[in-house]
């Protein structure tokens, strides 16, 4: 059984679509070259040719993330908590935003 591909594996396989796309004139020349340069079946390759055929350009590839464990103030979790619930975004996210200020701020 085959594994699913990350994120940045996703991104990166449309983005070769889309440098394919320019080069060739058939989509069923680009979705060989993807089947031979990554092991995929006709039906995948398919698909990140139909997304790249959708963007035009490519996309940005997001960072690789690292997980970190952090401990914080009882009352400070209960209210990054209960801001992610109102759907203001994941716990992940308000961390990221809050350390890359933070980081800003002191010029790194």
């Amino acid at each position: 059984m085959r594994r699913r591909s990350t994120k940045i594996e996703h991104v990166k396989r449309i983005n070769r679509a889309v440098k394919l796309l320019k080069r060739f004139h058939l989509a069923q020349e680009v979705i060989g070259v993807l089947r031979k340069e990554h092991g995929i079946s006709r039906p995948q390759a398919y698909r990140y040719v139909r997304e790249a055929g959708k963007l035009g350009n490519p996309l940005r590839v997001p960072e690789e993330k690292e997980t970190v464990v952090v401990k914080l103030p009882m009352t400070m979790c209960k209210k990054v908590r209960r801001l992610m619930r109102s759907g203001k975004g994941s716990i992940s996210g308000i961390v990221a935003e809050s350390l890359k200020a933070y980081l800003k701020r002191h010029g790194l």
